[in-house]
């Protein structure tokens, strides 16, 4: 949210527009037309009006928003140590031991964290040791500008820009062109690989982020599937290794030893993870994971109550109101069904109907077909006229180009039309029919 109010607010990196510029021409991933705009920027004649100019037209993109977000936290969380950009809080993590220590310092050392994290990035963060000189060239104090550690911030920040915003990543797109019918399904819903990979993926190392990911879901079932115990002690467990008690680390202990042997068995290579990095990896999944079943049991909550406080037709304000009801209720909806997806597998299964990829409606359009044909042979067997009447036009319905055929069918052929279907008129699909 920090980072979203210094985008609205045009921040500015030490009140410098010119330092503030370069920053955004090194590190910020922007689309195309945006990134020429600020090469074209001359660092040493850019005014405040040039730089809020080229913030409005960031500020009509979502995706620019998110990119902007995500760069920002980045830069705000990052140091210099030893002619390496690094990240504060993985920094401190990484050398605090905290999991060695008794269970009341851990504690304490989590509970202040967030301090020690803010005194280090203002002794040794990245932009309080950036500077611009006249010709609007950046230098960072403390590193080679042309050394590996800035390619590989650059491609940090754009790989997690690109997770954000929902865009599937290379080696997703390569698998994804090799096959025609995965062209199609996810033509409107690049995200989708992605937003499974994060929930239901194994235990893996992405070269673009340069760490290791696990699947929150499939994590946290596979600890409530191996966890000895009723329900009760294993959601007991869990807990535990969240809060990382005594308990709890032991248990993250016997995870780690476990997938680490599990990691040499599949891939032949050694699980290069610490242990404390694997213990910080669970417990952050956990507490995203939580942070989304809150998310759509909120969304839920919002649908229900939308639905009750929903004015009635024949209220005085129902024309007046309807239209905005209509309209909180669709974007509630959509967020809702959207989280819902990946807990329920009958809103998942309707991307097999074609509603949401229509390359499937094809399978769904031959068992709705099936279904109509296999009707209708029950109303000839039973030698029932308004079944097979009934079933007749929807079959014709789901056939390439059927209403089309129908419909002409219905003006050369009127009194077979008529005898077989009960009318001339091209009905929509219907229901079940009631007997």
């Amino acid at each position: 949210m920090k980072a979203y109010s210094d985008f609205i607010n045009f921040r500015t990196f030490k009140s410098d527009v010119k330092l503030t510029t370069a920053l955004m021409k090194a590190f910020l991933p922007v689309e195309e037309n945006l990134q020429e705009t600020l090469d074209q920027f001359a660092a040493n004649k850019i005014s405040e009006a040039d730089f809020q100019a080229f913030s409005m037209k960031m500020v009509k993109s979502a995706h620019n928003i998110v990119q902007y977000a995500n760069y920002m936290a980045h830069l705000d969380n990052a140091i210099i140590i030893n002619g390496k950009i690094v990240n504060a809080r993985e920094y401190l993590n990484k050398n605090s031991s905290k999991y060695n220590l008794d269970e009341s310092k851990r504690r304490e050392f989590e509970k202040n964290l967030d301090n020690e994290v803010k005194k280090l990035v203002e002794e040794k963060g990245l932009i309080k040791n950036a500077k611009v000189d006249d010709k609007g060239k950046l230098s960072i104090d403390g590193i080679d500008m042309n050394d590996f550690t800035v390619a590989d911030f650059k491609s940090l920040v754009r790989v997690q820009g690109r997770v954000l915003s929902g865009n599937i990543s290379e080696t997703d797109q390569s698998h994804i062109r090799s096959n025609a019918l995965a062209r199609q399904m996810f033509l409107f819903t690049n995200w989708l690989p992605q937003s499974i990979d994060q929930r239901f993926g194994g235990l893996s190392y992405n070269q673009g982020i340069q760490s290791y990911e696990y699947g929150r879901m499939r994590m946290v079932a596979k600890i409530l599937i191996t966890n000895e115990g009723g329900l009760l002690q294993k959601i007991g467990t869990l807990a535990d290794m969240y809060k990382a008690n005594d308990k709890g680390v032991k248990a993250l202990h016997k995870m780690y030893e476990q997938h680490k042997a599990d990691y040499l068995k599949k891939t032949g290579l050694e699980l290069h993870m610490s242990p404390d990095e694997f213990y910080d990896m669970v417990r952050q999944n956990m507490k995203i994971q939580g942070k989304e079943i809150l998310s759509l049991l909120t969304f839920l909550s919002l649908s229900l109550g939308l639905s009750a406080v929903l004015p009635k037709k024949d209220d005085s304000q129902w024309q007046s109101a309807q239209g905005y009801f209509a309209y909180i209720r669709r974007i509630v909806n959509r967020g809702k069904d959207e989280l819902e997806m990946f807990f329920n597998p009958l809103k998942f299964a309707e991307f097999g109907s074609g509603a949401k990829l229509p390359v499937l409606g094809v399978f769904g359009e031959l068992t709705t077909a099936l279904s109509h044909l296999a009707k209708f042979g029950y109303g000839v067997a039973i030698d029932e006229d308004n079944t097979k009447k009934h079933y007749i036009p929807q079959i014709i319905h789901t056939i390439p180009n059927g209403k089309a055929i129908y419909d002409i069918g219905s003006v050369i052929f009127p009194e077979w039309y008529k005898e077989n279907t009960g009318t001339v008129l091209n009905p929509e699909p219907a229901g079940n029919v009631t007997r």
